[in-house]
C-alpha cells in the first residue's frame, strides 16, 4: 500500500508528472544494533519543485503510521524542493517472519504451544489491516491460518462444511454482529476468541457467552498465549474474561 501510495502521488504530482523527473528505488540489509534490518530509500528528481504540504495526507498516514504500526518501521519523509524523498528502516522479522516467535511468549508451563501447530485457526475482520495481521501473527505460530475472511457470510459458508480448531473473530463485521457464526461454531464444539472494542470491554449478548474476549490492539504474544489455552481447554468449560491490551 505504501508503495501504491508512493507511485501514485509520483504520477500525479510528483517526479514522474513530467518526462524529466525519474524515481530511484534502493534498499540493502545492515545490521543496526545487532539486528538484522532493511533499508529503503525512495528519492525522486527532475519534477516539479516540491512544496512542503499544508496538511498531512492519506499517503504520509500509510507510510508514518500504519507502517509503524504494521511493520515496526522507522520512517522519515523529505520534501525536499528537488524531490520527495522517503526513508524506511524495517526490522527484518517483520518481513520474513521470525522462528523464534514462541520463545518471546509467556512461560507458563500450564500452556502446551505444540497444540497450535498445524491446528486450523479462521480468522474474522472487516479491517483488512487487522485481518492480515492476527493472521501473520498465528501463521508465525505455526498454526494454518483459514482466510483471512471479511464478509460475515463467507466466513459462515466455509466454517459450514470445513475443520476449524479454533475462530478468531471482530465482534462487528460491517455493523452486523458476529453471533450466529458464533453460535454455528459453538453447535461444532470450537473455540472463540473475540477480538474488538478498542480500548473498551465488550458487552456479549446472549449466543456469545462462553467465548474469549480480547480488545484492541492485541500484542502478538498475547494472542498467542489465548489461542494455546483456548485449544488446550477445547473440551473442557472455556473460560470468560477480558485482557487489557499490551
Amino acid at each position: 500500500m505504501a508503495l501504491h501510495e508512493l507511485g501514485t502521488n509520483a504520477l500525479k504530482y510528483g517526479a514522474l508528472s513530467n518526462p524529466a523527473g525519474k524515481v530511484t528505488v534502493s534498499w540493502r540489509v545492515a545490521n543496526e544494533e545487532g539486528q538484522p534490518t532493511l533499508l529503503f530509500d525512495w528519492v525522486e528528481s527532475g519534477g516539479p519543485t516540491v512544496q512542503p504540504p499544508k496538511h498531512r495526507g492519506f499517503g504520509s498516514t500509510v507510510i508514518e503510521r500504519i507502517l509503524r504500526t504494521q511493520m515496526l518501521a522507522q520512517s522519515e519523509i523529505l520534501f525536499e524542493p528537488n524531490g520527495l524523498e522517503v526513508h524506511c528502516k524495517f526490522p527484518m522479522d517483520r518481513l520474513t517472519g521470525s522462528n523464534n516467535v514462541l520463545n518471546k511468549v509467556s512461560k507458563d508451563r500450564s500452556l502446551d504451544f505444540e497444540l497450535l501447530q498445524g491446528a486450523k485457526v479462521l480468522v474474522l475482520d472487516d479491517e483488512w489491516l487487522v485481518a492480515d495481521q492476527t493472521a501473520q501473527y498465528l501463521g508465525e505460530a505455526g498454526m494454518e491460518v483459514i482466510g483471512p475472511f471479511y464478509a460475515l457470510d463467507e466466513a459462515r459458508d466455509f466454517a459450514a462444511d470445513s475443520k476449524v480448531d479454533l475462530a478468531v473473530l471482530d465482534y462487528n463485521i460491517d455493523g452486523t454482529p458476529v453471533t450466529p457464526l458464533v453460535e454455528d461454531l459453538q453447535a461444532k464444539g470450537v473455540p472463540v476468541i473475540i477480538v474488538s472494542g478498542y480500548g473498551s470491554r465488550l458487552e456479549l449478548p446472549q449466543g456469545t457467552l462462553g467465548v474469549d474476549f480480547m480488545p484492541k490492539p492485541v500484542a502478538r504474544a498475547s494472542l498467542i498465549e489465548r489461542a494455546a489455552r483456548r485449544l488446550g481447554s477445547a473440551t473442557s468449560a472455556p473460560v470468560v474474561g477480558t485482557e487489557a491490551a499490551e
